[in-house]
């Protein structure tokens, strides 16, 4: 660290971007925003205890204040985390009673969007059900404690790890299930619930992470009922191990795509949700947004985690204290920050771009963020389709109409600037388009 800088927000305000929006599209507009894996939003904003009573609104002020100057208009952020549903009894980061409600209030009248993340890894069971002689004895193959292929559960991995619980158990399954309906319930009435979104991790127990997890008696039952093979059976407590082994030297792609066919079951809604797990191993990468509705790209930040600022610290003076546990992402500079925002753009229209993680959001890209949210949400909530009369591979022209009037964007989705030839509605016929740089072009009113 060579310098530190400190800045005030002059007369305690942050001016909102202008942003000048078309009307809705079945409820809907242009969204772009920040996403929050971790219920930990009080360290980014300066409020010791932000959750509590008596700092949860101006939390939530300055997390509006904040969007508006960027531009923003959609949060996502846990409503079920590790333990289960954040309220009364489980308060991971010290969260106030009905937490969720006091942000759907104060978003309604800010005009924003919030979606809840479920991100849960862990189920309530029963006293004395898990014990060291349970953990080795086989006993636990039944229950939704994950057998993995070890033959035995999980005996305390956490990131990188299978999960703790198996997806294919009823209560598993039913506890999902509640987990959406109840923060359907709690947001509905509310104009800026925009639906649940579902954290995917190899850890949590919505999916069975890797090959290594899911090897309950029950999940072998139901592959040999629903495929017709036959897995030839041991007893024994260890016998998750042997079955491991048998499937994967004998019928491995077949046990694969039963499991996918299985998450897929719980999570209906079209074929592409097939293809998620292996979405980032294609060419295609957003070919599984076509055909969707209201396709939306979540950014999630790689980030990495460290003690690097306990114990004593030259910056620990003058009313400064260094963080002692440091969870660091960096985010590229200038242009380049618009990068994963803009990318998508490349292959298709997406109505919707988040990105965050744990903590860092879009902190230090500010200022390129306005332009190009400016930009964004001037534009329908529609797909919008490539103008037929230009092809290129990394400039893209799409328009639409939409309720009557035409509206079009020009985007450059490479880091080098490009000029391209085009009738835009302004009259210019050559658009010169900075590295990442969006452009659109609606109708005035």
């Amino acid at each position: 660290l060579s310098r530190l800088r400190v800045s005030r927000v002059r007369d305690a305000r942050l001016p909102a971007l202008a942003v000048r929006e078309p009307p809705a599209a079945d409820g809907w507009r242009r969204v772009g925003g920040q996403y929050w894996e971790d219920p930990a939003i009080a360290y980014d904003f300066g409020l010791p205890d932000a959750h509590g009573l008596d700092n949860i609104g101006a939390l939530i002020d300055r997390t509006i204040a904040y969007m508006k100057f960027c531009g923003e208009n959609l949060f996502c952020y846990p409503g079920v985390w590790y333990q289960g549903v954040i309220n009364d009894d489980y308060q991971p980061r010290r969260h106030a009673p009905d937490f969720l409600s006091a942000w759907y209030e104060k978003f309604d009248r800010a005009g924003l969007f919030f979606v809840p993340n479920v991100n849960p890894n862990n189920l309530p069971v029963k006293d004395g059900l898990v014990t060291v002689q349970s953990m080795s004895d086989g006993s636990l193959h039944p229950t939704p404690i994950a057998i993995h292929s070890t033959g035995k559960p999980n005996w305390g991995g956490w990131h990188n790890s299978p999960p703790n619980f198996c997806f294919l158990h009823p209560d598993v399954q039913r506890a999902i299930e509640d987990f959406v309906d109840g923060l359907v319930d709690q947001g509905a009435a509310h104009p800026s619930f925009k639906g649940v979104c579902l954290h995917l991790t190899m850890h949590c127990l919505l999916w069975w992470g890797d090959l290594r997890s899911g090897y309950n008696d029950y999940v072998i039952d139901a592959f040999e009922r629903d495929t017709g093979v036959r897995v030839p059976r041991v007893d024994g407590p260890l016998r998750g191990k042997a079955h491991a082994e048998w499937i994967l030297a004998h019928c491995r792609d077949r046990w694969v795509q039963w499991r996918c066919d299985q998450v897929t079951r719980l999570f209906p809604s079209d074929a592409a949700y097939a293809y998620n797990r292996v979405l980032q191993t294609k060419a295609g990468f957003f070919d599984l947004l076509k055909g969707a509705t209201f396709p939306l790209v979540q950014n999630f930040d790689l980030y990495w985690e460290d003690p690097v600022g306990r114990g004593k610290s030259a910056l620990n003076q003058d009313g400064f204290v260094e963080t002692g546990w440091r969870v660091t992402t960096l985010n590229p500079s200038g242009f380049h920050a618009l990068r994963d925002l803009v990318l998508p753009l490349r292959f298709g229209d997406v109505l919707g771009v988040t990105k965050g993680g744990y903590l860092i959001g879009t902190y230090g890209m500010e200022g390129p963020l306005r332009s190009f949210a400016a930009a964004f949400r001037q534009l329908p909530a529609v797909v919008m389709a490539d103008v037929p009369d230009f092809a290129d591979e990394t400039v893209k022209i799409r328009a639409c109409m939409f309720r009557g009037r035409r509206y079009l964007y020009a985007v450059n989705t490479s880091d080098v600037p490009r000029t391209v030839r085009y009738a835009f509605p302004d009259g210019t016929t050559a658009l010169t388009l900075a590295p990442y740089e969006l452009r659109s072009f609606a109708p005035a009113e």
